[in-house]
């Protein structure tokens, strides 16, 4: 017992070392290096202008597996720095009014576009993260979320965020479980000014 105890802080000891080693071996930075690199990844660029011609004020129409589609209203603006696009959404949901918000924005350091949404229809607040098609203007989403109708947890679901054309978007959202004809809900974005 006491040789397999010294044997386990021996090798704690080694992964201790071999750690800071590595860490050492980074090279060191200057004050202006570091400070160039975040003003490489803080930068907003042509990823997030994409992500502006969601702004605006929209009228929205949105459909749902199996009910009548229903109206409401978006707006989306700039905010930190043309960093982010926040989207302020309301309407109707199953004969309820709700309300939400959504973050749309662009990871320099990851290189993936980004999304966090919050509503009154629930708790929890979903995140997902995606990358643009060959397009160049529809960007897929990928992220879990819980369905408490259900008791499902992390269920993955897709979102495809459709900016191709000018005065209107789209947004899908796909139950990736179902298989083919996974969208459940898609969401027409109209431009009101």
């Amino acid at each position: 017992m006491t040789r397999m105890i010294t044997a386990i802080a021996i090798a704690a000891l080694l992964a201790c070392q071999t750690s800071t080693a590595s860490a050492q071996d980074q090279p060191q930075m200057s004050p202006e290096q570091m400070m160039e690199m975040m003003k490489k990844f803080a930068t907003p660029g042509e990823h997030h202008e994409l992500l502006g011609g969601m702004n605006g004020q929209w009228k929205t129409e949105m459909s749902m597996m199996g009910m009548s589609p229903t109206e409401g209203t978006a707006e989306g603006k700039w905010i930190l720095g043309n960093r982010f696009v926040q989207l302020n959404y309301a309407g109707t949901m199953m004969g309820q009014q709700y309300e939400g918000m959504a973050l749309y924005g662009y990871d320099n350091y990851k290189k993936k576009y980004t999304c966090s949404s919050i509503d009154s229809m629930s708790t929890d607040k979903k995140d997902s993260e995606g990358m643009l098609d060959q397009s160049g203007k529809v960007i897929s989403f990928y992220g879990t979320m819980d369905e408490y109708l259900t008791g499902e947890h992390d269920k993955p679901v897709k979102y495809v965020l459709d900016l191709t054309n000018e005065g209107e978007f789209t947004l899908e959202i796909h139950d990736l479980q179902i298989g083919e004809n996974s969208k459940v809900v898609g969401i027409k974005f109209t431009r009101v000014k």
